[in-house]
C-alpha cells in the first residue's frame, strides 16, 4: 500500500513560483496548522479589509461555484480532505483528512478524517458528508458545473451522461446511478473512493471547493442554507454577515481543527471595479488591491506605492479560441490550420505587454502557464514572427482559395465591460495592419457571451485559464481533450496520450507525456495564446503573515488564518 501520514507531502509535485514582493512587502508566515505567532506588537483592531468585486459571488454553495469571487470566500470557509502547502506541494497539513491509503491498482483511494474535527455548529465531520457531498455534485438536477473533475469515480460517468441527455431521465433513474457510485463511508472517520481507472491526478482534484464536506441537513433547509445565518464552513474562518451587494463578513470558527487564526474579522466589501478598488487602497478604504494595468507605471514610479507591491506569476492563460466547428452553422476560414498559424505569429504579444498591459504578464505561446509542471519556456511554441506569419498566410490564401488577405473577414468576440476591450482592439491593429485581413471585435455582456461561445462562437473569442488543481491534466485535458474543448476542437491522437499520462503513477515520468500533448497543441492551434497572467498586487505595510502563492484567486486567500495586523499607525 502506498501511504502518505498527517505529514507526508508529495515532494515530487513541488512547484517553483515567484511571489516575492518589492520593498515593504507582507512578512511570510508558516504553513496551514502551525502557529503564525506575530513577531511585534499587534494592532488592538485585527479587521483585514479586502475587496470582492463589484457584484455579490454568485453562490457559496460549494458545489455549484465556479468563479474567482465566491472560490475567494470559499478557501476561507470551507476545506477539502487535502491541502497545500505555501510551495504548492500537495499535504495533509491543511486539510480534513490525516492521511489517505491508495491500493497497489490505483483505483482505490482511502482516506481517513482527523479525529475530533467538527463544522461551525458545532456538529462532527463525518466521512457520510463527503458521500453525501460528492454525490450532490455529480447529481445531474444540482447541475454543477464543476462535476466532469470527479469523472474518473466509478460509476460517474453514466451519470454525468445524464446531465446532457436529450430525453431527461426520471428521478428514479437518477437515484439508481448515484447509488452506484464508487463512494462510500466505511464509518465515520473513514471515506472510501473507487476509481474507474488509475488516476494518478486525482488527489489533487480532492483539494477543490466543489469536494468539501457538505451536512444533508444543512442542504435540507432550503434556498436559504447559503445565508448568513443558516451558513456552516468546515474551515478556519465562518460567515458571520452577508449583506447582500454590499458586505461580506468573516470572523475565526471556534471549532476550526487548527491553530486559530489570528484577525479577528475579514470584511469584504462588495460593489467597487478594479479602478474603483484601486482608488479605495490609495484612501486607505481597503487593505489589498491589484493595479489596474492603465496605473502600473504610475505604482511603479511611486516610492510609497512600488514598496507595497507584490509581484509574481499566476497559473492563468489568456487566450484567443478559434471556432473549428463546421456543424455550428458557420463555416469559417480559421478551420484553416495555415490561417490559424499566421494570426498566432502575428500579434506582437510583448508589445501588447508593455503598452497595453503595462508591463504586467509574460508573452505566452503555449498553454500551460509559468508555475506548472509540464510549462515550457517561450520560444516552445508559435512565438511572434511575421515573416513566418506573411508566408503560413500565403499558404492559407492558396488552400481557402482567395486572391488577397483582404478576401478574409473575420469576428473577434469578447465579454464587454471586463477590461479587455483595449487588449482587443491591438489585436485587431495587429492583424489588420500586417497581415491585411479584416477583423470586427463584437462585445457581448457576459451571459450572452457564454451562451454565444456554448451555441455559436465568432471565428475568434477571448478566453482564459485559471488553474482548478495544479497539475498539468487540469489544462490539457480539461480544457483541450475530445469531451471538452470548445470550437469543436478534436485530436484524438492527443487525447490517447493524456490518457497514459493520467495512468501514469509519477509525475516525473508523465511530463514527457504532457510536453508531447502539449507540442500537438501547439501545432493544431485551436487557439492563439496570447499571455500568461502576473500578478501586479499592493498590499498595506502593516497587513503581515500574507502567503502568496500563483494559484491564489486572490492574493493570499488560501492561508488568511496566518494574517495578522501590525499597528497601523507605525507602518
Amino acid at each position: 500500500m502506498w501511504r502518505r501520514t498527517s505529514l507526508g507531502v508529495i515532494t515530487s509535485l513541488a512547484l517553483v513560483l515567484a511571489a516575492c514582493g518589492e520593498g515593504g512587502s507582507p512578512s511570510a508566515a508558516p504553513a496551514s496548522g502551525q502557529s503564525a505567532a506575530p513577531t511585534q506588537d499587534m494592532d488592538p483592531d485585527q479587521t483585514l479589509v479586502l475587496a470582492s468585486g463589484a457584484t455579490d459571488p454568485p453562490t457559496l454553495d460549494p458545489n455549484l461555484a465556479q468563479d474567482t469571487s465566491s472560490v475567494q470566500v470559499l478557501s476561507s470557509v470551507q476545506r477539502p480532505l487535502l491541502w497545500f502547502t505555501p510551495e504548492l506541494e500537495l499535504t495533509t497539513e491543511g486539510g480534513l483528512a490525516e492521511s489517505y491509503e491508495i491500493s497497489p491498482d490505483g483505483q482505490t483511494i482511502t482516506f481517513t478524517l482527523r479525529e475530533g474535527i467538527a463544522y461551525s455548529n458545532g456538529d462532527p465531520i463525518v466521512a457520510e458528508d463527503f458521500v453525501f457531498s460528492w454525490r450532490r455534485a455529480l447529481d445531474p438536477r444540482t447541475a454543477a458545473p464543476y462535476a466532469y473533475v470527479l469523472a474518473d469515480v466509478v460509476g460517474a460517468g453514466d451519470v454525468l451522461d445524464m446531465a446532457g441527455a436529450e430525453d431527461p431521465p426520471g428521478d428514479n433513474a437518477i437515484e439508481e446511478a448515484l447509488d452506484g457510485l464508487g463512494l462510500s463511508a466505511v464509518d465515520e472517520r473513514t471515506f472510501e473512493v473507487s476509481l474507474s481507472r488509475p488516476a494518478a491526478y486525482f488527489l489533487f482534484v480532492a483539494t477543490i471547493w466543489i469536494t468539501v464536506p457538505i451536512q444533508e441537513s444543512w442542504v435540507e433547509i432550503g434556498e436559504d442554507f447559503t445565508e448568513a445565518e443558516n451558513y456552516v464552513s468546515s474551515g478556519p474562518f465562518m460567515l458571520e454577515t452577508w449583506a447582500h451587494d454590499e458586505e461580506i463578513t468573516l470572523v475565526p470558527n471556534p471549532n476550526w481543527y487548527g491553530e486559530a487564526p489570528l484577525l479577528e474579522t475579514i470584511r469584504l466589501t462588495i460593489g467597487a471595479d478594479p479602478d474603483g478598488v484601486y482608488r479605495q487602497y490609495q484612501n486607505g478604504e481597503v487593505d489589498i488591491s491589484a493595479v489596474p494595468g492603465a496605473n502600473a507605471e504610475q505604482v511603479r514610479n511611486d516610492p510609497e506605492l512600488s514598496a507595497q507591491a507584490v509581484t509574481g506569476d499566476v497559473l492563468c492563460t489568456y487566450y484567443l479560441g478559434f471556432d473549428q466547428d463546421p456543424d455550428d452553422g458557420d463555416e469559417s476560414p480559421v478551420q484553416n490550420q495555415a490561417l490559424r498559424h499566421a494570426i498566432s505569429q502575428a500579434i506582437d504579444t510583448q508589445g501588447l505587454i508593455d503598452t497595453v498591459r503595462q508591463g504586467i504578464g509574460r508573452p505566452a505561446d503555449s498553454f500551460i502557464p509559468v508555475g506548472m509542471p509540464g510549462h515550457e519556456d517561450y520560444g516552445f511554441g508559435l512565438g511572434y514572427d511575421l515573416d513566418a506569419a506573411q508566408t503560413n498566410l500565403e499558404t492559407a490564401l492558396q488552400e481557402l482559395e482567395l486572391d488577397s488577405a483582404s478576401d478574409i473577414s473575420l469576428t473577434l468576440g469578447v465579454n464587454a465591460d471586463a477590461g479587455h476591450e483595449p487588449i482587443m482592439e491591438f489585436i485587431q491593429a495587429n492583424l489588420q495592419q500586417d497581415l491585411g485581413i479584416n477583423v470586427e471585435i463584437e462585445a457581448q455582456e457576459w451571459s450572452v457571451y457564454l451562451q454565444t461561445l456554448a451555441e455559436n462562437p465568432q471565428d475568434m473569442y477571448r478566453l482564459g485559464w485559471c488553474a482548478d488543481y495544479p497539475h498539468p491534466n487540469n489544462w490539457l485535458y480539461d480544457v483541450w481533450s475530445c469531451d471538452t474543448a470548445r470550437g469543436g476542437y478534436c485530436n484524438e491522437e492527443m487525447d490517447e496520450i493524456l490518457a497514459q499520462a493520467q495512468i501514469t503513477p509519477e509525475l516525473e515520468d508523465q511530463l514527457p507525456l504532457y510536453e508531447q500533448a502539449q507540442q500537438m497543441l501547439v501545432e493544431d492551434a485551436p487557439a492563439a495564446w496570447i499571455y500568461w497572467y502576473g500578478r501586479f498586487t499592493l498590499v498595506k505595510p502593516y497587513v503581515q503573515g500574507l502567503v502568496p502563492t500563483a494559484a491564489d484567486s486572490s492574493l493570499g486567500d488560501m492561508f488568511m488564518d496566518q494574517v495578522w495586523i501590525s499597528p497601523r499607525d507605525e507602518a
